[in-house]
């Protein structure tokens, strides 16, 4: 009994030391990062990082918001004319973490969070390894290291995609816990597996929906073929029942506690962009050739939706593991990457259109090739898999002479291409030296040590050291890290003379002239933007706004096909200057000349043009004169020519009447957050105040502190009926979603930090 007690404390000590050595990799691997916490990561193959693109601009306008009025921003006026906050993932509004950005700067913070997702994704994965599939410490810490660093991972990091970087560090994680439910039929584990979905839900919902349906699949499996400790039968009468109640509590603790992301995100469902079509969402399939060229020659040019590499070292372990068939948990792990590469293929296979039509859930997703994420988990774990079968399993004289005969043709075959490449095309590059050296090393190794010329810790250790230089020599040329002076170096003179005119206005950009980080630090809002969900109102609006024909799905407003140039593929659009100065667009800027009737050319900065829009309306004013029109298509056809100053379109018939085409009248906005914006009127006749900004539920209005509808006008704006006289008119965002969310989310985790209060102090009674 002393000798199990003293190995299972070495075992614990080992284990602390691979957590350790896992930080500590991570840091190191940021450490550009971590010495200068000021810097920015940038991809080295594109010039645009969704850092600054998309999370950047939120987290300043949160940070921002809190500080000067002291409450969160559910609500981004930065662009798209605005949008809700609080059912926007990538905000991270709802993760805990993120919300350090309210007390440590911005920057700082991203990294941080890279790192520690990095380092999480990491450890999750090597507790899963030990606790749950019983592996060696060595092979625990392989797989974690070939999951961490592994090519796609460390490509979306580089692409600044810091909500699904977090997203995938809690896969491993919720894994763990469903395993842990099943093996020792433990509630308490149910509800951990539940917390994690909830954290995913505020980061990534196509994460979460691949993690949803892995952990269905995984229970499944455990109940039906997984070996079942302490002699319970596979099919007992009692055991499906017991595996019902130890897992109800994991899908209602996830709705519980994600309630203040799961409700506004489907309040967001009935008004977004998001519903796609077969053809839209298998955008960014992997196709067979390119895959295929990617395993072995590895390349960021493509992009980080294609970028597959899983390490050529990890790549040799993984055959290994069929030795281990036996284990029906290596034969799921086979069936998750036999899955995960099928459906990263989208169209090209009939795989994603079943799970398209057949699954809920996948209608909402796109880009297939992100499956390839739970084929680098799986491919991380039968790699773990692969070096505990030839470390520990007996091998015959003829498995040896036949691993020997085929790792050395695998590897030659490897330096003859490889060597090929460099000596006929002189490619010598990281792909083709390492398609030269990498193989030859990992099977040499593997080689020695079935014939017994290297034991278990030596193989681990130049496994391991061969494992790092394979995925980091790959994975750190495909990040740059920025200083802040480069990050908003380009277009910074054009947004600081925006930022210097006067008055609340938009500004327009039909060729990407103002990067999103850069107009939220210089404060100015823009009618266009990147982001992947939107209001497909907004779309169709814009697209009469904007000159072009109406895209279906797109992540940007405008839209760039693919292969074009941004600052010139919408050099022969023609702008409706009326649509647009109906959102408060007073200025245009664009990398090429405007010539049109009510445009002033102000200045020309390098090669942007910045005109003014001479038929900008405020962002408040007041018109005397309705038109009901209930259908979608007459309205927008009404848009094209009407104007605005005589006229406001309504879709439901209201209870009062105007009729005085006359009444035109600006209106002072006298306070704007966010959240809430205050605008003061003095009418001598009735009329509607229309708020050049989008309808959408849960904003309220309140004339003189009185409760007032607000009607949606103009197919996409907000006005309130107003009698004569002077008022005071309130917007607020204050959404239903979010309140009963909040209630909801809060309520459920102190009652689950009672629950495990007292599961604690039960256990520890009971010892």
């Amino acid at each position: 009994m002393v000798a199990a007690t003293f190995k299972e404390a070495i075992s614990k000590k080992a284990d602390w030391v691979c957590i350790g050595l896992i930080l500590a990799l991570s840091g190191l691997f940021f450490l550009p990062a971590i010495v200068h916490s000021d810097s920015i990561i940038y991809p080295s193959f594109a010039p645009y990082s969704d850092l600054t693109v998309i999370h950047w601009p939120k987290g300043f306008l949160i940070a921002e918001t809190f500080n000067r009025h002291g409450q969160l921003s559910l609500w981004t006026p930065l662009i798209l004319s605005g949008m809700p906050l609080a059912s926007n993932q990538l905000a991270m509004l709802f993760y805990p973490l993120s919300l350090l950005c309210l007390f440590l700067p911005a920057n700082a913070v991203v990294n941080g969070l890279f790192v520690a997702h990095i380092f999480w994704a990491g450890a999750g994965l090597y507790l899963f390894m030990r606790r749950g599939l019983a592996a060696s410490v060595a092979a625990s810490f392989i797989a974690a290291l070939s999951f961490m660093f592994s090519g796609k991972l460390l490509a979306h990091v580089a692409a600044g995609h810091a909500s699904l970087v977090g997203a995938l560090a809690w896969l491993p994680w919720a894994l763990l816990c469903t395993h842990l439910v099943l093996a020792e039929r433990k509630q308490i584990y149910s509800l951990f597996a539940g917390i994690v979905l909830a954290l995913q839900a505020t980061l990534h919902t196509q994460v979460l929906i691949y993690t949803a349906y892995t952990l269905l699949v995984y229970a499944l499996f455990e109940f039906l073929a997984a070996p079942r400790q302490k002699d319970v039968p596979f099919l007992s009468v009692k055991f499906p029942q017991s595996v019902v109640l130890l897992l109800v509590p994991l899908p209602l603790t996830f709705l519980l506690v994600g309630a203040i992301q799961i409700l506004p995100l489907i309040e967001m469902m009935g008004h977004s962009n998001r519903a796609l079509s077969l053809g839209e969402a298998s955008a960014f399939s992997l196709s067979w050739l390119p895959l295929l060229v990617g395993l072995l020659l590895p390349t960021g040019r493509g992009g980080h939706e294609m970028v597959i590499y899983l390490g050529l070292a990890s790549l040799s372990l993984v055959p290994l593991a069929w030795r281990r068939r036996k284990n029906p948990r290596v034969l799921f792990f086979v069936g998750l990457a036999v899955f995960s590469f099928l459906f990263a293929l989208g169209s090209h296979t009939p795989l994603f259109g079943l799970c398209y039509y057949l699954l809920p859930g996948f209608r909402w997703l796109r880009t297939p090739a992100r499956a390839w994420f739970l084929l680098a988990l799986a491919t991380a774990i039968l790699a773990g898999y692969g070096f505990d079968a030839l470390t520990t399993e007996a091998w015959s004289i003829r498995a040896r002479r036949r691993l020997t005969v085929g790792g050395m043709y695998a590897a030659f075959s490897c330096l003859l291409l490889g060597a090929g490449l460099i000596a006929v095309y002189g490619q010598a590059s990281r792909a083709t030296i390492g398609l030269t050296l990498l193989p030859v090393a990992s099977l040499g190794l593997i080689i020695l040590t079935i014939r017994g010329k290297l034991d278990r810790k030596g193989l681990a250790l130049t496994m391991t050291l061969l494992l790092l230089a394979d995925l980091w020599s790959f994975d750190r040329p495909l990040l740059l890290f920025q200083s802040p002076e480069q990050a908003f170096a380009p277009q910074r003179e054009v947004a600081e003379y925006l930022a210097s005119q006067e008055g609340l206005f938009r500004v327009y950009s039909p060729s990407y002239s103002l990067p999103q980080h850069l107009a939220a630090r210089s404060g100015l809002q823009l009618v266009d933007g990147a982001e992947p969900v939107h209001l497909w109102r907004y779309d169709r609006f814009m697209a009469l706004a904007g000159g072009y024909p109406f895209p279906g799905f797109s992540v940007t407003v405008p839209p760039f096909p693919p292969d074009q140039d941004l600052a010139q593929a919408h050099r022969d659009t023609r702008p409706n200057l009326t649509l647009l100065g109906l959102l408060n667009v007073r200025f245009l800027a664009a990398e090429f000349p405007m010539d049109y009737e009510d445009l002033t050319l102000l200045k020309v900065m390098g090669r942007t043009h910045v005109y003014e829009n001479e038929r900008a309306l405020p962002r408040a004013f007041v018109v005397g004169q309705v038109k009901v029109i209930s259908d979608e298509e007459k309205i927008l056809s009404e848009l094209a020519l009407f104007d605005p100053k005589k006229l406001a379109i309504l879709e439901e018939k209201p209870s009062w009447t105007l009729n005085d085409p006359s009444l035109f009248q600006g209106t002072e906005v006298t306070f704007y957050s966010p959240n809430r914006i205050v605008v003061q009127v003095n009418l001598s006749t009735p009329g509607l105040l229309v708020l050049s900004e989008l309808w959408y539920p849960g904003w309220r209005a309140y004339d003189n502190s009185r409760e007032v509808k607000i009607h949606r006008t103009n197919y996409l704006l907000r006005s309130v009926y107003l009698e004569e006289g002077q008022h005071i008119v309130e917007f607020v965002y204050d959404p239903l979603s979010v309140k009963v969310g909040s209630w909801i989310s809060v309520g459920a985790m102190l009652s689950l930090a009672v629950y495990v209060v007292s599961v604690i102090r039960r256990q520890g009674r009971k010892g």
